[in-house]
């Protein structure tokens, strides 16, 4: 069963060793914008995935880690998780690290 996996973008250096191994595996990058950036003038992220239709009926990993830049992260992953569901693919995550998983206790 193909796989296909999502990285965002502080996942990219993992996604070389994960290809070259992994032989079920269909990387999908989101895609930049016209300019060819992943950042707006402000400053506001830039998501797009094309073709969603192959990932309809698919597994689907979205690839992300919470380092360096968490909250800005965050806002890529649910980006991404947005334009998925809205196509009625259901993704899994898979977070390389987690962040805020240190403040499960109050100090």
């Amino acid at each position: 069963m193909k796989i296909y996996l999502i990285p965002t973008t502080t996942t990219k250096h993992l996604v070389k060793n994960l290809s070259a191994t992994e032989k079920n595996l269909k990387i999908v990058f989101p895609d930049l914008s016209r300019d060819g950036k992943r950042l707006f003038p402000d400053g506001e992220i830039y998501v797009k995935i094309l073709k969603t239709r192959r990932l309809k009926n698919k597994r689907v990993i979205v690839l992300h880690s919470g380092a360096p830049k968490p909250n800005e992260g965050l806002m890529e992953l649910e980006l991404i998780l947005q334009i998925l569901r809205d196509n009625k693919i259901e993704p899994e995550v898979f977070f390389a690290y987690f962040p805020y998983g240190m403040q499960d206790k109050v100090f």
